[in-house]
C-alpha cells in the first residue's frame, strides 16, 4: 500500500479538483446538451420531448437570435480592440513614471473592483437625459441633449464606453507585468544604435509584448463575450432588443419564456463561440512565444 501511494501521489492530489470540475462543470454541460435536443417548458406538466436538432435550426433562423449574435460580436471586436490599444499605451506611459507609480496603479485598478451591477446603475444615472452628468455638460456647451441608452443609434457607443472604462485596467496591469520582466539589454542596444522612441516601441516593445497582450485580449474577450450584468443594469437589452447580447437572450428564453430546450441550445452555441475564441488565442500565444524564443 505504501509503495502504491508513493507511486500514485500525483494522481491522488488531483482527485478533489477533478471531482469538483466533473460535478460543477462537466455534468451541467452534459445535461444542457441533453436538454438542447428536447422541447420542454418549465411551466408544462409533460416530460421533455426529444426533437433532435430542431431547437438549433429554429434559433439560427430567428432574426432576434441573429441580431444578438451580431451585437455580441460587434461589441466584442470594438471594445476589446479599444481596450488593447488604450491598455498598451497607458501601460507604456506608466512604466516610464518612477515616482508614486503604486498610487497611480491603484487609481487605474478602481474600475475593476467596482461591482458591475452598481457600476451599471451609476453609468445609467450619468447617461440620464434629465439629471445625467453627460447631458449637463452638453447643456453647458449649448448642445442638444442626447438619450444615450434609449436611442438605437447611440446605445451601442454608450455601452462600449462603459465596457472600455471597466476593462482597460486589466490590460494595463497585464502589460505592466510584461514590461517589468522585459530584458533591458534590447533597449540599451537600440539606444546605442540611435533608435528613437517610436522605433523602439514598434520594433522592440510591441513585438516582445505580443504574447502578454494576447493573453490579456483572451481574458478580456471572454469577459466581454459573457457580459451580462453591465448591460442588464443599464438597458436590459433595450431599446427594442437593440443591445441584447447572447447572454441576455439565454436568460430571456430560460426565465421569461421558460423554454429550457431553446435556452440550453442557445447556451451551447454561446459556449462553442467562447471555446473557439479561447483556443485561437492560446494557439496564437504559443506561436508568438516560439517565435520570440
Amino acid at each position: 500500500m505504501r509503495h502504491w501511494l508513493n507511486k500514485n501521489t500525483k494522481y491522488l492530489f488531483t482527485v478533489p479538483t477533478v471531482t469538483f470540475v466533473v460535478i460543477c462543470m462537466a455534468y451541467p454541460l452534459l445535461y444542457a446538451a441533453y436538454m438542447s435536443l428536447h422541447e420542454w417548458r418549465m411551466s408544462a406538466v409533460k416530460a421533455p420531448e426529444f426533437i433532435g436538432l430542431q431547437n438549433f435550426i429554429t434559433l439560427l433562423q430567428d432574426d432576434r437570435v441573429l441580431h444578438s449574435i451580431w451585437f455580441t460580436f460587434s461589441y466584442f471586436f470594438v471594445t476589446v480592440a479599444l481596450e488593447a490599444v488604450f491598455g498598451v499605451l497607458i501601460a507604456v506611459m506608466l512604466s516610464k513614471i518612477k515616482r508614486r507609480q503604486s498610487l497611480i496603479r491603484t487609481g487605474f485598478i478602481f474600475p475593476m473592483v467596482a461591482t458591475p451591477i452598481a457600476m451599471g446603475y451609476v453609468w445609467r444615472m450619468m447617461y440620464d437625459p434629465a439629471i445625467g452628468l453627460f447631458n449637463s455638460a452638453l447643456r453647458a456647451m449649448g448642445l442638444p441633449v442626447s438619450t444615450f441608452l434609449t436611442n438605437k443609434d447611440t446605445v451601442f457607443s454608450a455601452l462600449a464606453v462603459m465596457e472600455v472604462w471597466h476593462g482597460t485596467p486589466l490590460i494595463i496591469l497585464i502589460v505592466l507585468a510584461g514590461l517589468a520582466g522585459m530584458n533591458s539589454d534590447y533597449y540599451e542596444s537600440a539606444k546605442v544604435d540611435g533608435a528613437n522612441g517610436v522605433q523602439v516601441f514598434f520594433r522592440i516593445t510591441l513585438p516582445l509584448l505580443m504574447p502578454t497582450i494576447t493573453m490579456g485580449i483572451m481574458l478580456r474577450g471572454i469577459d466581454v463575450l459573457k457580459l451580462y450584468d453591465l448591460i442588464f443594469a443599464t438597458t436590459a437589452g433595450g431599446p427594442n432588443q437593440a443591445s441584447e447580447n447572447l447572454n441576455l437572450l439565454v436568460y430571456t428564453y430560460a426565465f421569461d419564456y421558460l423554454d429550457m430546450g431553446k435556452a440550453c441550445a442557445l447556451m451551447l452555441i454561446f459556449f462553442t463561440i467562447v471555446l473557439v475564441f479561447a483556443g485561437i488565442c492560446i494557439i496564437c500565444r504559443r506561436k508568438l512565444e516560439r517565435r520570440l524564443g
